[in-house]
């Protein structure tokens, strides 16, 4: 993802197979996310939900993730959903300056919180 976003957004909209690639990419992420999700919440507290977005306030309501990560990772979900069920209206420059507005930060936010949870067993 990174590499995608080093490019400018105007070389990022000229070009096909950036802009799959970041739509793939945020589509892998966030289902990757999730599923870690979906496995705390199921081996630790026992809880299942309906969907990814509730899968993240539920790792906050339990003190796995912050809440302003919770909500980031909630608003991806949604970004995913638009690329995953509505795809003709997906905006490819909308999703380049997410992503590399806080998208990435996000993600690595994400990432740093969970790890902190596991390490602390």
């Amino acid at each position: 993802m990174k590499l995608i976003l080093e490019k400018s957004e105007e070389k990022f909209i000229t070009s096909f197979e950036p802009r799959l690639a970041l739509r793939y990419l945020v589509l892998l992420t966030v289902e990757s996310a999730a599923s870690i999700a979906l496995h705390i919440l199921s081996d630790k507290f026992k809880k299942r939900v309906e969907s990814y977005g509730e899968a993240f306030e539920e790792l906050s309501y339990n003190g796995v993730i912050k809440p302003e990560t919770a909500h980031g990772m909630a608003a991806l979900t949604r970004l995913r959903n638009l690329i995953l069920h509505r795809y003709w209206l997906v905006n490819d420059s909308r999703i380049y300056r997410e992503a590399k507005a806080s998208g990435m930060r996000l993600i690595s936010k994400f990432v740093e919180e969970v790890r902190e949870y596991v390490e602390r067993g």
